[in-house]
């Protein structure tokens, strides 16, 4: 028995292994073939899963089986938490309604017509239809992303897509373990339906109070283990695993949304809690442990195929795929019809609803989902079938063509205002380089001929010229996002505490959006606490108790301090970075000269407790590391 559980281990492992070479190595090959990445595992997955059945070797049950537990518990909460890691809190929350609406609504509208649709055709039992609906409604993660990434998606169509897969796995696996539970049931009364919704509340609001204890639990262990780089990227490891199992597995609610909570938490209010080198890491390691997982997921959906299972449905497989085809078609406008009544300026047009909807790949999860139905469960083997051609027809089909899809609906280039923003970003750069040469050329360091033919050759070519007209808006906004790399080159090296710094960040972009509706000369720098009104906190504070109100008025005192003494720092080092010519050196002195003055008054205000204010910031400075700086 031991032998045999060895001998099963150490061929799971090669397998794995190998997908894993075949798949680092396939990024490569795939670009060269002009194929995505996870059409190309999948291809050869059939090739070698072909060779396999055709010569008899038979890949054994119990690795079919392994797969779909090594899909949820292995490969599935990494890839959650990347995403979710990665994804931008404040497109979630721009975008938050349309995600909702395609991650909840949108499954469950494509899941009623798949389940009805193959009841009504097939004559196949109503629950099982609705089973197999459910578990095909949701795009994959995995090869949706990863398909939109490489063929260069407009930003809001891959938020959407992105954050759509986020949430509609878990909707899924939810309304799975729901309705294979109700497989027995003989009658569908409003109990029924009072009850199922009672168990999605639960399940749903289990996982997400499950990843916020896992959250908050990470984030102290990662402040406590600030100075070990490797330590704090694995507790970022564990806890995406240990929230998974603990609330799938042990707590029987959603570990799909428990790891979500991780994957943003720690990716967005706990980012700025890990160490310069695990900050800067963690990009590239979950990136790897991404990679790692897709090449993994799509390579063994392709070696799993059973072909004789495939060939005995495949008179029913245009049916069937003609109904998932309509019910994703009907699905998407119907659940982003309410976001496009209610906000018109978030409305989801035309050409984004059908790429959506072709989009709609599926992939590993829906694999795994169609093994793990029980041996006796209604109609698997037909389902196990025509989920293989289905994941496949989406991944063979609709991933090779998306690309002409997003070209006919024009999505593959940039819109006007865009590629306006291109254009000026393009002309900075080459009149940086161009002024350089320039220099270089007046020092006697190179052919003032050379450099002269060179210049015009680059103009002309980039069909610019020297006497473009400057953009002051454009010019405005990339002097902010230069002010706002220095400021994050501090916090990497820790001389500002996160309060501050977030402070600072939220001043930045307040600066951002003020251009929208005056001129930039009018727009002001960072108003300090004490020169504002009391806010509502402060105010019960000092009803409640006047010591409490002293410290924390103190408190926001030595804030105050901290952030005006890095606006003048970090101003000074743009004026220097920008050169004296930048129309935007004026606006920034004033700056600077506004900051300055209310360094002044803060201490011309509270001067009984100047001392004390300065002797905090120090303290503060210094326990960050900070000797140099101060």
């Amino acid at each position: 028995m031991l032998l045999d559980s060895t001998h099963l281990v150490a061929n799971l492992v090669l397998i794995i292994m190998s997908s894993l070479l075949l798949g680092f190595v396939g990024t490569r090959v795939a670009k060269i073939l002009r194929l995505p990445h996870s059409v190309f595992l999948v291809l050869i997955g059939l090739g070698l899963g072909g060779i396999l059945q055709y010569s008899g070797l038979y890949i054994q049950e119990e690795f079919t089986k392994s797969f779909a537990d090594i899909m949820l518990f292995v490969l599935l909460p990494p890839l959650i938490f990347e995403s979710a890691y990665c994804f931008e809190f404040k497109q979630l929350k721009k975008y938050i309604f349309s995600i909702v609406s395609l991650a909840f609504p949108g499954v469950v509208i494509s899941t009623l017509i798949i389940g009805f649709g193959l009841h009504s055709i097939f004559s196949f039992d109503l629950v099982p239809s609705l089973v197999f609906g459910v578990l095909i409604s949701a795009t994959d993660p995995v090869a949706v992303v990863a398909l939109f990434k490489e063929v260069g998606a407009p930003k809001k169509l891959l938020k959407l897509v992105e954050g759509e897969s986020l949430f509609n796995d878990g909707t899924a696996i939810v309304l799975y373990k729901i309705l294979i539970a109700s497989v027995a049931a003989t009658s569908f009364g409003p109990g029924f339906y009072v009850n199922t919704l009672i168990q999605i509340t639960f399940v749903v609001g289990g996982g997400l109070l499950v990843g916020i204890i896992a959250s908050i639990a990470a984030s102290l262990l990662i402040k406590l283990t600030s100075e070990t780089s490797s330590a704090q990227i694995g507790i970022s490891i564990t806890t995406a695993y240990l929230a998974f199992i603990v609330a799938d597995h042990f707590l029987h609610v959603s570990g799909i949304f428990a790891t979500l909570v991780v994957g943003i938490y720690l990716g967005h209010f706990a980012r700025m809690q890990f160490n310069k080198e695990s900050y800067h890491s963690m990009h590239s390691i979950w990136s790897f442990i991404a990679l790692a997982a897709n090449s993994v997921v799509f390579l063994l959906v392709g070696l799993f195929v059973d072909y004789s299972a495939v060939w005995n449905v495949l008179i029913y497989a245009p049916y069937v795929l003609g109904i998932v085809y309509v019910a994703r078609l009907i699905a998407v406008p119907i659940a982003l019809l309410p976001n496009n009544i209610l906000f018109k300026n978030k409305k989801v047009s035309l050409p984004f609803q059908s790429v959506l909807c072709w989009g709609g790949l599926r992939g590993g999860l829906a694999m795994a989902l169609v093994v793990l139905l029980p041996a006796d469960f209604p109609h698997k083997k037909e389902f196990v079938a025509l989920t293989t051609i289905i994941v496949l027809a989406t991944l063979l089909i609709n991933a090779v063509t998306i690309s002409k899809l997003m070209k006919f609906f024009k999505l593959d280039i940039l819109d006007e205002n865009n590629n306006k923003i291109f254009k000026q970003a393009v002309n900075l750069i080459y009149s940086r380089f161009i002024n350089s040469f320039k220099r270089s050329a007046e020092e006697g360091i190179l052919s003032p001929l050379v450099v002269d033919n060179s210049c015009k050759v680059v103009l002309d070519s980039s069909n610019l010229s020297e006497d473009r007209d400057k953009d002051s808006v454009f010019e405005y906004r990339q002097t902010l996002l230069l002010e706002k790399s220095f400021y994050n080159h501090v916090l990497e090296d820790r001389e500002i505490s996160v309060t501050a710094y977030k402070t600072i960040l939220n001043d930045i972009g307040r600066r951002l959006s003020e251009v929208k509706h005056k001129p930039q000369n009018e727009i002001n720098n960072f108003m300090p606490s004490f020169l504002q009104k009391e806010n509502t906190y402060s105010i019960l504070l000092g009803l409640l108790s006047n010591n409490l109100h002293r410290k924390h008025r103190f408190n926001r005192l030595v804030l105050d301090l901290e952030v005006l003494i890095f606006n003048v720092f970090v101003l000074e080092k743009t004026v220097k970075q920008i050169g004296e010519d930048s129309e935007m050196k004026a606006i920034l002195d004033k700056w600077t000269d506004q900051t300055k003055v209310q360094l002044h008054d803060l201490f011309m205000h509270y001067p009984h407790w100047a001392k004390g204010i300065q002797n905090s910031f120090m303290a503060k400075v210094l326990s960050h590391s900070s000797l140099s700086f101060v």
